[in-house]
């Protein structure tokens, strides 16, 4: 209360001191967690994507060459050393666009999930640097108090207070409810894909 504090402003700016310095504190470990996830994720979303160029790489040298085979009248078709008939070809076709087809939408959501830990570290560091501000103020404060004990430094107090919730109100939006480290990360790649299993 403001009585409270006018008894012992110098305490009451300490103890706040020290609420700001602990939310600090935990926003750099939140934010080294953000980090440690960000770091996974981008690794599996690159693992997709590095599949799915894979496979429509196939599909675009196979249609080329179906293509070929087509214009000339000459089958079956080759890649490298495997040679397809024309419904092999027909198969492995379908089976590599519909295999990119299913995939894109997770690359997606892989991008969409990057964005939402991105966007979050941004906000956690910005608050970050309010706080550090707001404890350079209380720093001050903390000598005003020393060198004037006076009413008016209890305003001052008053303000303070009133800005060290709005921060803790601030710290609070950023809870469970919108923290990306408790929302269901999109589903895993299966691995490399086998370009060789698929040609078979």
């Amino acid at each position: 209360s403001a009585a409270e504090i006018s008894k012992d402003p110098q305490g009451y700016l300490q103890w706040s001191d020290q609420q700001v310095a602990a939310q600090i504190a935990a926003n750099e470990r939140k934010l080294q967690a953000i980090q440690n996830s960000r770091n996974q994720f981008a690794d599996k979303r690159n693992t997709l994507i590095e599949n799915i160029r894979d496979v429509e790489n196939i599909n675009k040298r196979l249609a080329d060459a179906v293509q070929r085979a087509e214009d000339e009248d000459r089958w079956p078709v080759r890649i490298g050393e495997r040679t397809f008939s024309r419904e092999k070809a027909q198969t492995i076709l379908q089976q590599t666009k519909q295999y990119v087809e299913e995939r894109q939408p997770m690359a997606t959501k892989y991008d969409q999930f990057l964005k939402k830990l991105d966007d979050t570290t941004a906000t956690v560091r910005a608050e970050n640097v309010r706080l550090a501000e707001l404890r350079e103020k209380i720093a001050l404060d903390i000598e005003g108090v020393k060198l004037n004990q006076g009413m008016a430094e209890v305003d001052k107090l008053r303000s303070a207070e009133s800005q060290l919730r709005q921060m803790s109100s601030a710290v609070a939006a950023l809870s469970a409810d919108n923290d990306p480290l408790q929302v269901a990360p999109p589903k895993e790649p299966p691995g490399r894909v086998n370009i060789d299993e698929m040609l078979k």
